[in-house]
């Protein structure tokens, strides 16, 4: 294992307010993520998990604190690097999958890599080793709102994965 952190939170703090009160859901908050390890984040229902999870991936910003990629801050990055960042090293499976509906399993899967800009063969190729990895090798050319619940989680399952992040 290296000894750089691929992910490393300092500090972070993470606050939602209403009109009467101020909830802090995340509070100092550190860890670090090693390359090839597994993390499980757990608890409870409204605990913060969703919360945490969205800074990690750089959908949104602690109030203080500080995240770390690979030794550099994130909170440096512009909103193009930001997205760059979040396109080529973080995949995401959200509970919601956010499927572009009347596009094709396999369209979906390739999105990632056609807004990188990558050879359109290529990314095909990627896709399709994806979705037959998830076992959809049969569904790739059906239509998003004609596959079952399970099979659309699959394929965003895919569409995380796709980019290796």
């Amino acid at each position: 294992m290296d000894n750089i952190p691929l992910i490393s939170l300092q500090c972070v703090t993470k606050c939602f307010y209403s009109k009467t009160s101020k909830i802090e859901i995340l509070k100092d908050a550190s860890f670090n993520i090693y390359k090839g390890e597994k993390v499980a984040i757990v608890g409870s229902s409204g605990i913060g998990k969703s919360t945490l999870l969205n800074i990690v991936g750089a959908l949104d910003n602690p109030d203080s604190g500080q995240i770390f990629y690979k030794k550099k801050n994130l909170l440096s990055y512009g909103d193009e690097e930001i997205a760059g960042f979040r396109n080529s090293k973080i995949g995401f499976v959200f509970q919601f999958h956010y499927l572009l509906q009347g596009f094709s399993a396999l369209e979906n899967v390739m999105i990632p890599g056609l807004i990188a800009h990558q050879n359109k063969k290529g990314v095909e190729n990627s896709a399709m080793n994806m979705l037959e990895r998830v076992g959809l090798s049969l569904r790739v050319s059906h239509r998003i709102e004609d596959l079952s619940g399970g099979e659309q989680q699959r394929v965003a399952l895919a569409r995380a994965l796709v980019m290796k992040p």
